[in-house]
């Protein structure tokens, strides 16, 4: 469910209605990490990255590829 959630093509209006339906079918209401989680949306959600040039990278893929520039560069 929350693969479906990260990657959802939709506004961010349909994805904040996803998400509660989410929260509620799994009693997530307390969780620590599901809140956590969802205040960070805009780092991960799709619906929060429309509009942002990635080069089609995912945003795990851009962390990796930063990291090994660095690397590169502070040998």
């Amino acid at each position: 469910h929350f693969k479906h959630l990260m990657d959802l093509d939709a506004n961010e209006v349909v994805f904040e209605e996803a998400w509660s339906k989410m929260v509620r079918k799994y009693g997530l209401q307390n969780n620590k990490w599901v809140s956590d989680t969802y205040n960070n949306k805009g780092m991960w959600a799709q619906s929060y990255l429309r509009g942002h040039f990635f080069a089609g990278m995912k945003s795990s893929q851009r962390c990796e590829g930063m990291h090994a520039f660095f690397n590169e560069c502070l040998k």
